[in-house]
Order: C-alpha cells, then structure tokens, then sequence
C-alpha cells in the first residue's frame, strides 16, 4: 500500500485535523486497513482516526479518502455519531420476542380476575 496525502487542514473548533488523500492498494480498502495505514503514517493513535469517505477510481487501484484525526478521545466522542452495532440486532430481536410472548398467555388471567372483582 502507498499512501499519499494531498491536504491537510488543522479545525482548532472541532480540535482535529482534516485529511485528504490517495491510496494505491491491488484491491479496495477497508476502513479498518485505512485506518491503520494513516496511522502509521500520521504516528496516531488508531481510536483517534475517524473516516469519512473511501471512493475508488474505476479501473484503477487508486482510492481517494477523507478521515478525521482527533486530538484526543474525548473531542472524537463529543463530535461523531455512535454507530450501531449490526452483529447484535437479531439477538435482540429474538429476545424482545421472548418476554412479549410469555406475557401473553397471562393476559386472559389478569382480565378474569379483573371481572371476578367488579362482581
């Protein structure tokens, strides 16, 4: 991989630098191998590195990138949105699904017993 930056902008505001680039790899690349190599690159922390775009020429193994380097962890939480995690949404799900069913059936008691007191 070869990595080359094209602009970098320091944001005092937001407290973090903005950077733009191009890397040459044989396939395109991840946000996790992205943010490893402009952390090397950079001598950053990898939980300080935030990216934003990844676009790959067509025909070419040149992508295009723009990324967020925070000066410290605490601005990067304030400012980026969490993301959500993919991996846990069935199971929850599934479980929501459990105690929704187990109550059920206990309904129609609840409501004789209800009847059962008016009389």
């Amino acid at each position: 991989m070869n990595l080359k930056i094209i602009s970098q902008k320091h944001n005092p505001l937001l407290q973090r630098e903005e950077v733009k680039g191009i890397i040459t790899n044989e396939k395109t690349v991840s946000k996790a191998e992205l943010q490893k190599e402009v952390a090397e690159h950079l001598k950053k922390s990898e939980e300080l590195i935030a990216i934003k775009t990844i676009y790959p020429a067509f025909g070419s193994d040149e992508s295009e990138f723009e990324v967020y380097v925070y000066n410290s962890p605490e601005a990067k939480t304030k400012i980026e949105p969490k993301i959500k995690a993919k991996t846990g949404a069935p199971a929850k799900k599934a479980e929501a699904q459990a105690p929704a069913q187990a109550a059920a059936p206990a309904k129609p008691a609840e409501t004789a017993k209800k009847i059962e007191e008016k009389k």
